[in-house]
């Protein structure tokens, strides 16, 4: 077994909730008070206080457009949101493939049968069965990554 798989594994999934934690910082409302609320770092956001009508949509979008500090505020917050639901699932994935796989696990052990498959995952897997699946029958027999890429394959697919 793999030490330092599996530390990775935990430090992704310690990243994921740290992040987690960052975004609702950003986004975090005090209490309302007349319509207005403030996000945690004191700019204000405007909430509108009543329905508009049909022809109150031109004002309302003037009055609701959001300051530079807001929009950079959006920016932190979509950044940090992007970075914890694509690039740190598909690596926590593909760690979870690479070690199961190392470990002599079956493939529908591991993930559900209706998951998705995604050729990048199953790279950054065969990259990651390469460094750190030391003595290893895969990583001994195979040289290099499209012949791991295949046994993964054959690993993923039940052959």
């Amino acid at each position: 077994m793999n030490v330092e798989l599996k530390i990775k594994i935990k430090s992704l999934a310690a990243e994921a909730g740290i992040i987690r934690h960052e975004e609702r910082k950003l986004v975090r409302p005090k209490p309302r008070s007349r319509g207005l609320r403030t996000l945690k770092s004191g700019l204000p956001v405007v909430v509108p206080v009543e329905r508009r009508t049909k022809t109150g949509a031109i004002p309302w979008a003037r009055d609701h457009q959001k300051t530079k500090e807001v929009a950079a505020l959006d920016m932190r917050y979509n950044k940090l949101r992007h970075h914890r639901t694509i690039v740190l699932r598909r690596e926590a994935r593909a760690s979870q493939l690479a070690y199961a796989y190392l470990r002599g696990r079956r493939y529908d052990e591991t993930e559900h049968k209706d998951s998705v498959f995604d050729s990048g995952v199953i790279a950054t897997a065969a990259r990651l069965i390469g460094k750190y699946g030391e003595g290893h029958e895969a990583v001994e027999e195979t040289y290099n990554l499209e012949q791991r890429f295949k046994l993964i394959r054959q690993w993923i697919n039940g052959e």
